[in-house]
């Protein structure tokens, strides 16, 4: 009867169940039982147990402003926003505010133009005289007043010197005025230069701008004995501005959907009030 019984756990399969053996050593003496037990169901995975797949969050930068405004009104939500920010050189867009998976921000970064470069690095900076008349040799297409030409012809006098000096007074035709030192054949002579009191020039200020006409005041000083020249501009941000607003206009015109104005985007985390 028992062979029977340990006959049909090993050869008879039952809907639902299976056969266990389970061995122990007792004493020294092996004992081994065979049992049925109903299978247990495996674990079925549920869908919504499983994290959902989400791509990053785009957060693009873009250094031409058609592409970028391009880019934004096709994939702006219903209240996307745009905010420029002179001081950054930056405009940024929300695409959507109101979206309840995290806010995505494609921004547009100002490039300086590369004609505008060489000048905007010299600002405020002392100058060698005569390492300046090789930048303004060099620059002079940019140059609308005095004219470039003629510019470049007086700084050529202080290339070719052999030393300069700075004049105290007023210049014939300008307050700055330097004496240029010159030796040909062994006959020393003493030319005054007369540099310009101001430089106008014409360029755009950003990658993607139509060129403004940009005025540079010249101070002609000495520093360590050494004659040198500082190009100033009291209203360059106001310059630098104005370039950038064609930025916020193009925005504006390409992108209506998109509310567009001045500032920074920001946010803070909500204040909640605990009601248990």
């Amino acid at each position: 009867m028992e062979s029977d019984i340990i006959s049909d756990l090993l050869r008879k399969a039952t809907d639902g169940h299976e056969t266990v053996f389970d061995i122990a050593v007792d004493n020294g003496v092996t004992r081994v039982e065979i049992n049925r037990r109903l299978l247990l169901p495996e674990r079925r995975v549920i869908e919504e147990d499983l994290p959902i797949a989400r791509d990053p969050a785009r957060a693009h930068t873009f250094h031409e402003i058609g592409a970028f405004a391009k880019y934004c009104e096709t994939h702006a939500g219903e209240s996307a926003v745009g905010l420029a920010n002179l001081e950054s050189q930056r405009i940024t867009v929300v695409l959507d505010e109101l979206v309840d998976a995290g806010r995505e921000l494609i921004t547009f970064e100002a490039k300086l133009h590369p004609m505008f470069l060489p000048w905007y690095e010299m600002l405020d900076e002392a100058t060698d005289v005569i390492d300046f008349s090789v930048f303004a040799q060099k620059y002079r297409r940019s140059i609308r007043k005095p004219d470039g030409k003629e510019l470049a012809m007086i700084f050529s006098q202080i290339k070719l010197s052999k030393s300069v000096e700075i004049q105290r007074g007023v210049g014939r035709k300008s307050l700055n005025g330097v004496m240029v030192h010159t030796e040909i054949a062994g006959v020393k002579q003493d030319t005054m230069v007369d540099l310009p009191d101001s430089i106008e020039i014409e360029c755009p200020v950003f990658i993607g701008t139509k060129p403004i006409r940009m005025v540079f005041d010249v101070l002609v000083t000495d520093v360590h004995d050494n004659v040198v020249v500082y190009l100033t501009s009291p209203d360059l941000e106001a310059m630098k501005f104005e370039a950038f607003e064609q930025f916020v206009q193009i925005l504006r015109e390409d992108a209506p959907s998109i509310l567009v104005g001045l500032g920074q985007v920001a946010s803070t985390p909500w204040r909640t009030i605990d009601q248990r």
